[in-house]
């Protein structure tokens, strides 16, 4: 049995004008541990919904800073 990869801190995505890939590595990797390779409807798919955490999380951050407390979302 391999030794599990560390932690994922870094994914880089490319594109060569046939094929979007999308490269994951792990702290200190020169090399991924993992590749996807996406058509473009489901790259626009992963570009929108990681805009779309990002701005989740960056506003529950801020409203944790600000000591906003709301429920949970519905």
């Amino acid at each position: 049995m391999s030794a599990a990869p560390p932690p994922p801190n870094r994914a880089v995505v490319s594109d060569d004008g046939h094929r979007i890939r999308v490269m994951i590595y792990g702290a200190g990797m020169s090399e991924p541990f993992g590749v996807a390779e996406l058509p473009l409807q489901a790259a626009a798919r992963l570009a929108a919904d990681l805009a779309i955490a990002v701005a989740a999380h960056l506003a529950r951050e801020r409203n944790h800073r600000v000591g906003v407390v709301r429920g949970p979302a519905k």
